[in-house]
């Protein structure tokens, strides 16, 4: 996958970025030193195992962006390890998140993916909406960081349909390859559930720390075992926290 390796790299979690932080506002919990962990990353660049096809157990695929990484924490900490270490124990996950995609990246991965991993579960965290990809010699990922000349792709309209394009495409790969297929929106978990939670930050201050992954993967699992409760969460909170506050894992 063509740039891979540099879009993944941790650029916001530097020893250079932790020493600035301390003792202000973006400081990230206490408990991280600079040499507290190290990111490792497989042959195809993704912070994850070895992306192994004679492995016999099943595998789910995550995707997303550098909140699905883990950046500022360490892998096993990330949401895609802890809801495969918690709830599917006998499964393997492949992370093929990228810091800075968007939903173009998940769908041009997903198409060039699916159809070799053939993975029985595909839990994608979807980036904020406002993220496209351009092509100049490769993949370019767009965000708020290139607003300003990219003014126009920002209207709301347009950010939706590409989105929901790329849904679709997901969709479509699920109809064919007959996988679980788990969905959670990046902007409805600061915009609408979460939005008063002040979760403790990553080592890079940027990022969401311990608790933010651990209720992203209960989140997940809870989209496998109650889909059609599951949406209560963004229609109604109080009912969702209400009925599953209290529920434990398996």
């Amino acid at each position: 996958v063509t740039g891979v390796q540099t879009c993944a790299l941790p650029i916001f979690d530097t020893e250079e970025r932790f020493n600035n932080i301390q003792g202000t506002r973006n400081q990230g919990h206490p408990q991280w030193t600079a040499d507290s962990f190290t990111y490792k990353y497989n042959s195809f660049g993704f912070r994850s195992r070895e992306f192994d096809l004679d492995e016999m157990n099943p595998v789910i695929l995550a995707l997303g962006c550098s909140h699905t990484v883990g950046v500022g924490v360490p892998q096993h900490i990330s949401w895609p390890e802890q809801f495969k270490h918690q709830y599917f124990s006998d499964y393997n996950v492949w992370n093929a998140g990228l810091g800075g995609a968007g939903a173009d990246t998940i769908a041009r991965l997903a198409v060039n993916m699916i159809p070799i991993i053939k993975p029985s579960i595909v839990a994608i965290m979807w980036p904020s909406l406002f993220r496209f990809e351009t092509y100049e010699n490769g993949a370019v990922f767009n965000g708020a960081w290139t607003m300003e000349q990219d003014n126009l792709q920002y209207e709301d309209n347009t950010a939706y349909n590409n989105q929901t394009k790329n849904k679709t495409i997901v969709q479509l790969l699920q109809e064919v390859y007959k996988f679980k297929l788990l969905s959670i929106d990046w902007d409805d978990t600061v915009q609408k559930i979460y939005n008063t939670v002040s979760w403790t930050k990553a080592r890079d201050g940027a990022h969401f720390g311990i608790e933010w992954h651990q209720q992203i993967a209960y989140d997940f699992y809870l989209q496998y075992t109650n889909p059609d409760d599951f949406m209560l969460k963004y229609t109604n909170p109080k009912i969702y926290w209400d009925k599953y506050k209290d529920q434990t894992t398996k």
